[in-house]
């Protein structure tokens, strides 16, 4: 993990437009991962877009930043471009790009960097870059983990520990299992 981490880091010592992505019927994992490294990454002065291949449950329109969530089945010219422009794409809780329906394909074409984050067992190795953990509760712990051992605590502000903590509680049944 702490060399993924810190090939990761090297890649955002610079500013980079980045495309955080993550499986079709995202649920609550899903988007508090997505959301909590795209609020993450702001706070580094990226510039940053969330795609998903479907809409979410509407109980998770409360998310902090999801109105600037592009929805790949509602728009996916515009969410191409968006990957076509992106140095780096992140793919958050799923290991396998089949997980994101149509917009795992237009991933499979994208020409830059590709970083997977998944807590989910038998990666398929499809990313350049892979931080694969199944022991770990939720993708959303994982993003806590890689802003923590980034040195970057202290960029984890409301928003950020309120994504984390919406991912961690779904993935677990609040707090019931260990993921």
């Amino acid at each position: 993990m702490r060399a993924s981490i810190d090939k990761i880091n090297q890649l955002l010592n610079s500013k980079k437009t980045i495309t955080i992505t993550t499986h079709t019927n995202p649920d609550g994992d899903a988007i508090g991962s997505c959301f909590a490294l795209y609020h993450y990454l702001l706070k580094l002065n990226h510039n940053v877009k969330v795609i998903t291949p479907n809409k979410h449950p509407d109980f998770l329109d409360w998310v902090p930043g999801i109105d600037n969530l592009e929805i790949f089945d509602d728009n996916p010219e515009k969410c191409n471009k968006i990957l076509d422009t992106s140095d780096l794409v992140f793919t958050l809780d799923y290991n396998d790009l089949k997980r994101a329906s149509k917009l795992g394909l237009a991933i499979n074409q994208f020409k830059g960097i590709t970083i997977m984050i998944d807590h989910h067992q038998n990666p398929v190795g499809y990313s350049d870059i892979e931080i694969s953990e199944p022991n770990i509760t939720s993708t959303s712990e994982m993003i806590y983990m890689f802003i923590k051992m980034s040195g970057k605590i202290e960029k984890i502000d409301r928003n950020i520990a309120t994504c984390i903590y919406l991912g961690m509680m779904t993935d677990t049944g609040s707090f019931q299992y260990k993921g």
